[in-house]
């Protein structure tokens, strides 16, 4: 994902999600801890910007507030193995469009065909071990996934549309396909490319799924991509031009984002 491996080793609290969670643990709160890191991470996914004091981008990689070995050891480390969060630095760092695969069916004949499939290294690309909650359950472990602009970013990251971008979207097309780029620029504050989830659908009919997801997690849109096109979807987004692909002009809209869904009632009535 164009990172050095040698330097995804982080100090605890370098990633905006474990900033979150230690500054807004309550030592006093009746949950299990894990039921309150559960609780914590879902109103993370739900914020509209993060702070420029989480979402760093200090030189030295030194976090804004260090936790204690205490939080290190209740909050941080039983939250994900540690392999899930170099990936999660991986993401976070990531500048460029490459495409991440999560698969969530498993088995010798998936292993064969996900392998023909690449054809390359798959742990640089293939995030698992979900089987059982389904694509929905990563983002509870990796919620780097969405609303991410890349490691030194710098300020806030904003993970909303505000008013003004609805403004000035209205101001500047057509009545009848403004609803349109407004959906790809609330997905466009999410990440550099799709999620592709390889699930069994995908796998028996050759075709991932392709969830062009919000900053929140929320689908905007949704496609899917046979493996052969795999190349030319990363070509798409390396080139900005995602928003003219088939993937996202023949996608279906995601329930929420409908005019009459609940996303879609504010964007499309001109609330923000």
């Amino acid at each position: 994902m164009g990172i050095d491996q040698d330097k995804l080793t982080k100090p605890w609290g370098f990633l905006p999600a474990e900033q979150y969670l230690i500054r807004n643990w309550d030592t006093a709160s009746p949950l299990s801890p894990a039921a309150q890191r559960a609780s914590l991470i879902k109103a993370f996914l739900a914020e509209d910007s993060i702070p420029a004091s989480y979402a760093f981008a200090a030189r030295d990689d030194t976090p804004s507030r260090i936790p204690t070995e205490d939080e290190i050891a209740i909050i941080l480390t039983p939250w994900r193995p540690l392999k899930i969060r170099t990936i999660a630095c991986m993401i976070w760092m990531s500048y460029r469009h490459d495409l991440i695969i999560l698969r969530t069916c498993y088995g010798e004949e998936e292993d064969e065909k996900l392998r023909e499939w690449l054809k390359i290294d798959e742990e640089r690309y293939v995030f698992g071990g979900l089987e059982a909650g389904g694509w929905q359950g990563v983002l509870g472990l990796l919620p780097e996934l969405v609303g991410r602009q890349g490691h030194g970013a710098g300020g806030v990251v904003r993970r909303a549309l505000t008013q003004d971008d609805l403004d000035e979207v209205r101001g500047e097309r057509e009545e009848e396909d403004w609803e349109d780029v407004i959906q790809y620029q609330a997905y466009s504050l999410s990440a550099p490319s799709p999620l592709l989830v390889a699930d069994k659908q995908a796998f028996e009919e050759d075709r991932l799924r392709v969830l062009f997801l919000d900053a929140h997690g929320n689908i905007v849109k949704e496609s899917d991509v046979a493996p052969e096109e795999m190349g030319e979807m990363m070509e798409d987004a390396d080139s900005s031009r995602l928003e003219t692909s088939k993937w996202w002009e023949n996608g279906v809209v995601g329930g929420q984002y409908l005019t009459d869904g609940e996303l879609g009632r504010l964007l499309f009535s001109g609330a923000a």
